[in-house]
């Protein structure tokens, strides 16, 4: 049976993304005893595990880059020679 083009655009999106995975689908039908499909589901739950770290990473700096405005917005409206030259470094 012949995949289909949405299969086959997924396959090579997936193959340039994750090639190990695509190479397991390939290999396999992903059936649930399938050492392939356990490959599978393991790699899927990692996979899962750091996009939710880097959601939380990515959460905490624009926390963090919510203050640095906070505090950086209100030093341009001062006098202060060594505000201006530390913004100055940074721009």
């Amino acid at each position: 049976m012949s995949a289909g083009p949405a299969a086959r655009l997924a396959g090579a999106t997936l193959g340039r993304v994750a090639p190990d995975l695509a190479d397991d689908l390939r290999r396999s039908r992903v059936g649930r005893g399938s050492p392939g499909g356990l490959r599978l589901r393991r790699r899927v739950r990692d996979l899962e595990r750091e996009v939710d770290e880097l959601r939380q990473l990515s959460r905490r700096l624009a926390d963090v880059l919510d203050v640095v405005e906070e505090l950086l917005v209100p030093a341009l409206d001062r006098e202060d020679a060594r505000v201006r030259a530390a913004l100055e470094r940074l721009g």
